[in-house]
């Protein structure tokens, strides 16, 4: 007994008999090996970057436990703190509570810069996993940003006008006027990409109007339309660049032509609900006529190829760095359409066998067999089936990426009437217990609570290997650790319930950095003071899981992009500086852990952990702050969009214990995090969310934050002078005196930003 796959496969053998023995074969094949990619299901794409390797924890749970009392005057130096700017009642009653106390700030823009503070104050430190966590960021994003601008900018500008340039040849070479059309519209969307990466580009009159259509919608920004060439309806809102992408003109321009090839499906059976069932039908054939072009275009040549490499080889050069950073794309790719094609029409690449109807029927059914799309990227009524949507050929598409799946799972019509998702949804499903309790007033929805149960089931299973496939899933691996709840043995403030709230919004952080850094490539969901004391040595926030697998991701981040000549020295030198210091870390914490005392080097590291982070977080020519917004999910029926923002670093203030188990205070910098929702046309720009910050216009913090974030606070003082890196390793022998007296020239060229 066979399946309907079997025996649309046995109907496709009939249709190409005169394919022979090749074309069964494949056809079969195809059939026999697809399956619903993502239902249960997560399938590991081929390795092309290297292997990931983690370094091993070792430690026993045996932390030191203490007790505050309420007036916290067991802590041996209380009096440092009552002196700084940001003391008020409000934090020490957090403090005496729950052992830590989060305070909002305005002043300090970067992480580093409150570390920096600590060590001429001889203030201890607590080294947060925060503050690892958003340096990490620092150097992904910069390195995308290098690979893009040094590497994929010029490989796209050629291959766009390649493939303008071969579907011109196209639309000349065939005798056919539907297939002409086809090839035409081809050179229209390939004219397009040209045109943005090079505003020189000359547009041929043929497809002059067609193409400054686009560009109009573009520029125009403001949501959804179907006036273009294609029809379609597109989400031209989408084409605002935003990330890392407003830095240059340069970026902008690659951030618009890559969302443009990413984005533009050419569908196996639209459903667009304007059109009748025959006009659907037909539009179906001409957009997978013109992915048929497009794909045979790309093992075609002309004069702006080099020599040694074919379009395909050029595609490949584009897709594979981007995967290895962020994933594979969801959409079927011009590889598995190209194998189609050779089933159905054979190797010869005779024209006039396109203009056999049978032919094309025969190849949307067998290219109908291929995987489904996992998430919805677009327009859709409730009533339609979502590969009808979609499915088809992206020529870059956009990339599965798990936290986007997640979204569209929990979202209507998935989850009827659920039209916005929360942050909250993904980390449940990663495994907090915190964020399902925080989600009670969500699941009221029809299948909320069926839909978040089948995904935490999906994704609790997977291995090691699919969590490593690429450096996207990696970082969502990075930080899982946090969400669980500590078992016993830790130090007493990571067993109070409010700590779970601080790793909770820790883990929504940085997953908005990552969401942040690959804006482009992610497919995104729609529906949619003095010291008068002897200072203690300072603390490792001790997690050290996290912070072997972030070193074990900064290794493979290094040799994989190095494989390929793809890693600049500065990049490489930051990630090697991560690297020792999250070793550095990952070792102090499981002797935290393990109730073992530090050495010098260790103590040390922690004193100077302000200035390592400052060597790495800093760039030359870059805004000097670590706030941050991106656009994660489109409710298409309210036309307004899921921001998620970092603010200012807020201030943490944890006691901590020394080696005899006394509390001491110790002060670090956490991540602070923001929800809210925006009309579409107005999608937020990291420059326009600085704007607000610095108006003291935010949105208020998700309300559950409080149980760990003082309400009255008074905000710190800014830190008026500060090191560079350069000088403090450049002197490592130096007295603290003697480097506050050395640095003092320098200081003053670091104030503010």
């Amino acid at each position: 007994m066979f399946d309907s796959r079997q025996a649309t496969a046995l109907t496709i053998v009939l249709v190409v008999g005169s394919c022979g023995l090749t074309g069964a074969m494949i056809g079969w094949y195809i059939s026999s090996q697809s399956n619903d990619q993502y239902s249960g299901e997560i399938v590991v794409p081929p390795r092309h970057f290297g292997e990931y390797v983690e370094y091993e924890t070792n430690y026993e749970l045996r932390a030191p436990q203490y007790d505050l009392e309420s007036d916290l005057s067991n802590v041996i130096n209380l009096a440092q703190f009552q002196q700084m700017e940001e003391w008020s009642d409000d934090a020490a009653m957090q403090l005496a509570e729950h052992y830590f106390v989060a305070i909002p700030q305005t002043e300090y823009k970067q992480f580093s810069e409150l570390y920096i503070n600590n060590y001429w104050d001889e203030i201890p430190s607590f080294v947060t996993v925060d503050s690892v966590l958003h340096v990490f960021h620092v150097i992904y994003d910069y390195a995308l940003q290098e690979v893009e601008e040094e590497n994929l900018y010029s490989c796209l500008d050629t291959l766009m006008g390649h493939m303008a340039e071969v579907s011109l040849d196209q639309h000349d070479e065939l005798e056919d006027s539907w297939w002409k059309e086809c090839a035409l519209k081809n050179m229209a969307f390939f004219c397009v990409g040209a045109k943005l990466l090079n505003p020189d580009f000359e547009i041929p009159d043929s497809v002059l109007d067609w193409v400054n259509q686009v560009l109009d919608l573009m520029e125009q920004g403001q949501g959804f339309s179907t006036y273009w060439f294609m029809g379609q309806r597109e989400d031209f809102s989408q084409y605002n660049p935003r990330g890392h992408y407003t830095k240059t003109d340069a970026l902008k321009r690659f951030f618009k032509a890559m969302m443009w090839i990413g984005r533009i499906n050419f569908r196996l059976h639209p459903s667009d609900e304007w059109l009748t069932l025959e006009e659907r039908t037909q539009r179906g054939k001409k957009e997978t006529a013109q992915a048929i072009l497009i794909c045979l275009g790309l093992r075609g040549t002309s004069p702006l190829l080099p020599q040694q490499d074919s379009a395909l080889e050029l595609w490949r050069l584009l897709y594979d760095p981007t995967a290895f950073f962020v994933g594979a794309c969801d959409d079927l790719t011009p590889h598995e359409y190209l194998a189609v094609i050779d089933a159905i029409y054979g190797q010869d690449d005779e024209i006039a066998r396109l203009y056999d109807e049978a032919l094309l029927d025969a190849f949307i059914e067998a290219a109908d067999l291929f995987r489904n799309p996992a998430i919805l990227s677009d327009w859709m009524i409730d009533y339609v089936v979502m590969e009808n949507v979609t499915k088809g050929l992206a020529f870059m598409g956009q990339r599965y990426v798990p936290d986007s799946y997640m979204l569209w799972q929990l979202v209507h019509p998935n989850v009827d009437n659920r039209f916005m998702p929360k942050g909250l949804d993904v980390m449940s499903v990663l495994g907090s217990e915190r964020a399902w309790e925080l989600l009670d007033d969500q699941k009221h929805y029809p299948l909320f609570v069926e839909q978040m149960e089948m995904l935490r089931e999906s994704f609790d299973g997977l291995n090691q290997e699919t969590w490593t496939q690429n450096l996207y899933w990696l970082w969502l691996y990075c930080f899982k650790p946090l969400l669980r709840m500590p078992a016993e043995g830790h130090p007493s403030f990571m067993m109070d319930p409010a700590w779970t709230d601080k790793q909770l919004l820790t883990s929504l952080s940085t997953w908005t950095e990552l969401r942040h850094d690959t804006i482009l490539y992610a497919k995104q969901s729609y529906t949619e003071r003095s010291c008068t004391v002897n200072s203690p040595p300072g603390y490792v926030e001790p997690v050290p899981e996290v912070y072997a697998r972030l070193a074990s991701l900064c290794k493979l981040m290094t040799s994989g992009l190095n494989s390929r000549d793809l890693l600049n020295q500065e990049a490489e030198e930051k990630l090697d500086t991560l690297d020792f210091l999250l070793r550095a870390l990952q070792r102090i914490s499981e002797k935290e852990l393990s109730g073992a005392s530090l050495n010098e080097t260790e103590i040390q590291i922690i004193e100077d952990v302000g200035y390592m982070l400052r060597s790495i977080e800093t760039l030359e020519d870059d805004i000097d702050r670590s706030a941050l917004v991106v656009d994660i999910h489109t409710d298409s029926k309210g036309l307004t969009v899921l921001e998620q923002a970092t603010g200012n670093p807020m201030i943490l203030i944890v006691t901590v214990p020394n080696e005899e188990g006394k509390p001491y205070l110790a002060k670090g910098a956490m991540y602070s995090y923001y929800e809210f929702t925006r009309p579409m046309s107005e999608k937020l720009t990291d420059e326009a969310w600085w704007d607000i910050l610095d108006g003291g216009q935010e949105p208020s913090m998700p309300q559950w934050v409080h149980s760990f974030v003082a309400d009255d606070f008074v905000p710190a003082g800014f830190l008026e002078v500060s090191l560079q890196a350069s000088d403090v390793f450049s002197f490592p022998d130096l007295s603290k005196s003697q480097k506050r007296t050395r640095g003092a020239a320098s200081l003053k060229n670091l104030g503010a930003n």
